[in-house]
């Protein structure tokens, strides 16, 4: 059963995955998310106060904050780790995945042996940003902001963009340059798992078990790291 609580944490993340933005107003949730709210909760007839109750609750859990006296808000940190399925629908903008075709093919091999079977499956992905991703990469000149250290291919220079916090499905982070960093592919693999802590503030950096890194992150000019999505990597993705 939905929650009021977490329909609003669902309409805030879709908000966020649709625009990008962490920053929002009252009015941003009630354009795109009263009429969703209305259905879920018919018995209510004043869900624009509800929502305002909801929000003070979100920021007194420190999932959201208050920018300034102007009525905006932040978000921080949502917890989405018990949203209804038909709410992660909604955040994704897809329909449910269909059970797709499936086709097997056995064959028996001249030797005995039998062909492994095939399998077709419809798959969803999440669409990234590859201009955004490259400008980023070339502004570090594909060095890795972790450790320094620059990988090579064979047109010249090789590094992997991490969204700090995920795109997908439970996080649903923005694909925007304030969540991301340039990284080598043995960090990106220590951040999918957590074993990297950077300060949101001071951008120092802690790793579980690896001194190779660098004692703070690199941020080079014109690339701002959202303190935000490392406060969420840190409290949700770090697991030390």
């Amino acid at each position: 059963m939905v929650t009021w609580r977490n329909a609003v944490r669902a309409e805030l993340a879709r908000y966020r995955t649709r625009t990008g933005q962490s920053d929002f107003s009252l009015a941003d949730v009630d354009e795109d998310g009263i009429d969703h709210l209305r259905t879920l909760f018919p018995e209510n007839n004043h869900p624009e106060a509800k929502v305002r109750q909801i929000l003070q609750q979100l920021r007194d859990r420190g999932e959201i904050e208050f920018v300034d006296g102007t009525g905006r808000y932040r978000i921080v940190s949502l917890n989405l780790s018990d949203l209804d399925a038909d709410e992660f629908d909604r955040i994704a903008d897809v329909k449910p995945d269909d059970a797709g075709d499936l086709l097997e093919t056995r064959t028996d091999l001249p030797n005995g042996s039998v062909e492994p079977s095939r399998v077709r499956r419809t798959v969803e992905t999440v669409s990234r940003n590859r201009e955004l991703v490259e400008r980023l990469k070339q502004r570090y000149e594909y060095e890795c902001q972790l450790c320094g250290t620059r990988r090579r291919n064979r047109t010249g220079g090789y590094a992997e963009a991490h969204h700090i916090e995920p795109l997908g499905e439970p996080h649903f982070g923005p694909d925007v340059s304030a969540n991301l960093l340039v990284v080598c592919p043995n960090h990106h693999c220590d951040m999918d798992y957590g074993q990297i802590r950077i300060d949101p503030t001071t951008h120092e950096l802690r790793h579980a078990y690896d001194d190779s890194i660098t004692d703070t992150l690199t941020v080079r000019e014109g690339h701002t790291v959202g303190s935000e999505f490392l406060r969420y990597h840190n409290e949700r993705i770090a697991d030390f």
